[in-house]
């Protein structure tokens, strides 16, 4: 699945829009604590810290083996993908759409989340000097890109999320097509545009309490809030929904030759897999407060590399990709840590799963002095899987969580046999 499907399968899973029913309750006292609640810093987005970090210390040591690959920059067009939530933003408050803030507080925020991820990435880019996978320059680490499609997702979210959770989901999916177009690309490694997220969403949440320690609550609206309290208490009633999945798999694998399908007389060479940039869709429903049965969709984008061909080799297409589809059972429960009663509810959850894991044939081309010419082929195949599980959600609205994901595959073949997966998750409750 090249990055434009993969786009198009983002945005189409998340351009619905929820309605939200119910009578208005008296919320004089809720809006001042709701009040309270939102000048404080957000920690719902320290699970995409937890993310990018984990994505660096399990493939920052890859990338010193990698081959050269050819360069495929696009960067005007991954712009307009990245500004494409912060747009919507912009759009929706100029068209008159009422937002959580005044025109004051959302134009400082906004400059201020930018000014803040572009430093930080840009102090990244010139202290840690990481290669580009297609040898541009040495300004990989962190993106650029991931950090402005984030930081814009999450100030949206911020805005609108009390209109509908779902566009906030809709924003988080622009952001992660805008990850796999910059992977696609040969821009970034996988830990690049994790670390990226990271650095926008924390910025835009830092953007906001700052904003909001020299503003106060002045400039904060109340709008949308009359039937909040009902709607949350609707949020641990109502625990089945959709959830939207962004991180990386990891548990790389050499595969020899003859393991592989070769197009020249050369075997003495053999491939490797690396973390890989993944995306997924999970549905669950909940027959009891506790037990749910649910639905898994992952796609994975994988960059392969040759070793054994000596240095210099520019490699081209060098992407596996693979598609899993699990069923789960699932067991939820709320997390309650009493010296931790400034995070927002919390639910911890098990889970085990089976299902098969589809991988189309991947080809490697090097550049033989005049053209890329096949070298070779890992096989197209389906194979069974088993796994289990476990993720962290915070309660961050009615019907509305975001959290963290680990999941383990167990692949029944010899190419790949053990996955691991773990990324942030954006959860919207039916």
């Amino acid at each position: 699945m090249t990055y434009p499907r993969l786009y198009i399968l983002l945005l189409t899973l998340s351009a619905g829009v929820s309605a939200w029913g119910g009578g208005r309750v008296d919320s004089c006292a809720f809006d001042t604590a709701q009040l309270r609640k939102e000048m404080k810093f957000d920690v719902m987005c320290l699970t995409s810290v937890a993310s990018g970090g984990i994505g660096m210390w399990t493939s920052y040591r890859d990338i010193r083996r990698m081959n050269a690959f050819v360069s495929r920059n696009n960067s005007a067009m991954d712009y307009c993908v990245a500004a494409s939530p912060l747009a919507a933003a912009w759009v929706m408050k100029a068209a008159g759409v009422e937002s959580r803030s005044s025109w004051k507080r959302f134009s400082t925020a906004t400059v201020l989340s930018l000014a803040m991820s572009a430093g930080v990435t840009e102090v990244f880019k010139h202290t840690v000097n990481e290669r580009r996978p297609d040898g541009r320059n040495n300004r990989s680490f962190s993106s650029g890109h991931s950090a402005l499609a984030f930081a814009g997702a999450t100030i949206l979210d911020r805005e609108y999320r009390h209109i509908s959770p779902w566009i906030s989901v809709g924003g988080y999916a622009a952001a992660i097509a805008t990850q796999s177009m910059r992977v696609n690309h040969n821009a970034h490694w996988g830990h690049d545009i994790a670390c990226g997220a990271a650095v926008g969403i924390v910025s835009t949440n830092l953007a906001y309490l700052i904003t909001d320690c020299i503003m106060g609550q002045k400039e904060i609206n109340t709008v949308g809030w009359e039937r909040y309290q009902e709607r949350l208490r609707e949020a641990e009633r109502h625990q089945s929904g959709v959830t939207l999945y962004s991180g990386s798999e990891m548990g790389g694998v050499w595969v020899d030759g003859h393991h592989a399908i070769s197009h020249t007389p050369v075997t003495d060479y053999r491939i490797r897999t690396y973390s890989s940039l993944s995306a997924g869709l999970d549905y669950s429903h909940f027959v009891t407060s506790r037990w749910a049965v649910e639905g898994m969709l992952r796609l994975n984008d994988s960059r392969i590399s040759l070793r054994g061909l000596g240095s210099g080799r520019q490699l081209q297409d060098a992407h596996m990709y693979q598609y899993h589809a699990d069923v789960a059972l699932k067991y939820s429960m709320p997390l309650r840590i009493p010296f931790l009663r400034f995070l927002p509810p919390m639910r911890i959850a098990a889970r085990a799963f089976t299902g098969a894991v589809h991988r189309p044939q991947a080809t490697v081309r090097i550049h033989d002095g005049v053209s890329y010419v096949p070298f070779a082929s890992v096989p197209r195949s389906t194979d069974w899987e088993v796994g289990a599980g476990c993720d962290l959600l915070m309660v961050s609205g009615p019907r509305y969580s975001g959290g963290f994901l680990f999941d383990y595959f167990r692949t029944f073949a010899d190419i790949l046999p053990n996955r691991y997966s773990f990324g942030t998750t954006w959860k919207v409750a039916l």
